[in-house]
């Protein structure tokens, strides 16, 4: 009800269909969003650089794909078995041109010097 009016089914059904149609839009969004990623190496070991929102200090990272697919990372207790997304989402590569940011080790070597 509206102070004394009642709402027909057909008001609540457009009101639905209004919350519907934004939460469509966000989601199209997000997928819009997800295919500009880098895809997933064939490679099992990566090396990224990061800069938190805080600080203007750059971290440096390595990650490696387990077995089952998922990712573990140094330097932080939780970034264990994390998706490949997961792992983006953390680096924070919203761009696909970011992917030069991430390095592909087709050597441990590579990854130790520098």
């Amino acid at each position: 009800m509206r102070g004394n009016q009642v709402v027909s089914r057909r008001e609540r059904l457009e009101l639905r269909m209004a919350v519907l149609q934004d939460q469509l839009a966000v989601l199209a969004d997000e997928v819009g969003h997800i295919s500009t990623r880098p895809k997933e190496p064939a490679q099992s070991v990566i090396r990224f650089s990061k800069k938190f929102h805080d600080s203007e200090r750059i971290y440096k990272y390595v990650a490696r794909r387990a077995a089952n697919g998922t990712w573990f990372a140094s330097g932080r207790a939780n970034m264990g078995n994390k998706t490949w997304d997961e792992l983006l989402d953390f680096i924070e590569v919203d761009d696909p041109n970011a992917l030069k940011t991430i390095e592909v080790a087709l050597k441990w070597k590579p990854l130790v010097e520098g």
